[in-house]
């Protein structure tokens, strides 16, 4: 009789481990493996090349990101990110003033000759010298330029310098100087690494808001700001649409789009 009850009790044992194990690895691999390879597609799930630059910023503040789904496929998701954690710019660092060395100078005894003024919403660029004070009283020059709805007001001081700037979408920006995380000072953008190959109908848009953060120049101009600031120059960005700067606000000339010198700055 005992015999017979503990065969019975390992056999109902091996049939419940069997049927627990059965039921464990078979359906939920199978429910998993169908719900991946259901996965629907998300809005905008075309990962963009990750160049690792940023246009003028003209750049979207989504990252694109991936999730991958157990052996199916992977799919696209979209991810709104911070704007100041957005990637910037990848650097030409041929001629280039690094972070690092911006920094020792900085830290160093240098005197900065000028104090850089933006106004974003008149867009015009004022330059400052020192009085017999020392202090930055004195209008030297005035710029026109092209801000952009998400360049930052504050006080900022320049670091990295580049002859040629790489930025998003295979174009370029000419002797760039940053001024705060992945915003810069830097010529319209040029369609190749090419002085002759601007972007003519960028330029002409000269004096009003047309980047998504960076401060566009005439190459004349941006080359004096990459010449004569040296890195820790101190940039001070602020809103006035009623008065550009007591120099007032320069008009650049158009360039004629028909014209066979239009690629030129």
């Amino acid at each position: 009789m005992k015999r017979f009850f503990y065969v019975t009790l390992i056999t109902l044992f091996t049939v419940s481990v069997f049927f627990a194990a059965h039921t464990v690895a078979g359906e939920p691999e199978g429910m998993r493996i169908a719900a991946a390879e259901t996965a629907p597609e998300m809005p905008g799930d075309e990962p963009a090349a990750d160049t690792g630059a940023a246009n003028d910023a003209d750049a979207d503040p989504a990252v694109t990101r991936e999730r991958a789904l157990p052996k199916a496929q992977t799919v696209a998701v979209t991810v709104a990110e911070p704007e100041e954690e957005r990637s910037h710019l990848q650097i030409s660092l041929s001629g280039a003033i690094t972070d690092t060395e911006a920094e020792e100078k900085m830290n160093s005894d240098t005197a900065f000759p000028y104090y850089v003024k933006v106004n974003r919403m008149a867009n015009t660029v004022t330059v400052y010298g020192m009085d017999s004070d020392g202090a930055y009283t004195v209008p030297y020059k005035a710029f026109v330029c092209s801000a952009g709805e998400y360049t930052p007001l504050g006080t900022y001081r320049t670091s990295t310098k580049a002859r040629w700037l790489a930025l998003v979408g295979g174009v370029w920006g000419q002797y760039t100087t940053r001024i705060t995380g992945p915003y810069w000072f830097h010529s319209v953008p040029y369609f190749t690494q090419t002085e002759s190959d601007i972007e003519y109908l960028e330029y002409n848009k000269l004096g009003n808001l047309a980047s998504l953060g960076c401060i566009r120049m005439t190459v004349e101009d941006v080359k004096w700001i990459y010449d004569a600031c040296p890195a820790g120059t101190t940039v001070e960005l602020y809103d006035d649409p009623d008065n550009p700067g007591p120099l007032g606000k320069p008009v650049p000339p158009l360039i004629g789009t028909e014209s066979e010198k239009r690629g030129w700055d």
